[in-house]
């Protein structure tokens, strides 16, 4: 039976943070990182009984937010689809300000009415009519494999946009948010583990986040770990 507090809620619902008290509970630590109570925002995760809110790091025990409006799919389009962009007339004025152009297969990160709000290329929102994308269909099968012989495999290889590269190369550096939106395509757990597990190598370091310990983060990452677990089982059951 699915879990009463996960049923309240789905993806693209807009909903209102009101506590932090069972979150606190659950997870332990503070409430310093977590979305500030009052903030709206729309719902990107539902993670066991939890919830992830756009736009913030930490998920939130579903019964810290209340419901403001249920989503409503565009054209079956939900947020966090892929879609293509089909582009519309002055495309290469759009293309310039916001780095989109015909045939990028981008994120959908917002819906409002017949209109979806895409993630570009170079980090930006935009906001199009629905009919100006096509929602992609999976190129490959979830049962589908790659034969390995031991040594390197493709799907250990991801290509990178070229805004990021340039970015690299400029900076130096990536970000751990670049290194989940493009590696593990944009997958909340994953967003979850990775930051936490870098927070344990800079912790090693002496150079962790002031009150925040590594075994509070270990734990993190058995609990998300443990999440993705319980779901990929129950949607093999």
């Amino acid at each position: 039976m699915n879990s009463p507090k996960s049923n309240k809620f789905k993806v693209g619902d807009k909903v209102k943070v009101i506590s932090h008290k069972n979150t606190v509970k659950r997870f332990g630590g503070d409430s310093d990182d977590l979305a500030e109570i009052g903030t709206e925002g729309i719902v990107n995760n539902v993670t066991g009984e939890c919830v992830g809110i756009e736009g913030n790091m930490w998920l939130l025990d579903a019964d810290d937010v209340i419901l403001l409006d249920k989503t409503e799919s565009v054209n079956d389009i939900k947020i966090g689809d892929s879609v293509e962009f089909l582009g519309y007339d002055g495309i290469s004025k759009w293309e310039a300000k916001y780095g989109i152009d015909v045939g990028d297969v981008v994120t959908v990160t917002g819906l409002d009415g017949i209109c979806v709000q895409l993630m570009t290329k170079t980090n930006q929102q935009l906001w199009v009519y629905s009919s100006q994308v096509l929602k992609c269909s999976p190129t490959t099968s979830p049962t589908e494999g790659i034969e390995s012989d031991g040594g390197s495999s493709s799907y250990y290889f991801t290509k990178l946009p070229k805004h990021l590269i340039d970015q690299i190369v400029e900076t130096g550096g990536i970000e751990i948010k670049d290194i989940v939106r493009y590696v593990f395509d944009n997958n909340a757990d994953a967003f979850n583990i990775v930051k936490a597990q870098k927070r344990i190598i800079e912790h090693s370091k002496g150079k962790g986040k002031s009150g925040i310990t590594g075994l509070y983060d270990a734990k993190k990452i058995t609990f998300f770990a443990n999440e993705q677990y319980e779901a990929m089982k129950n949607k093999e059951s």
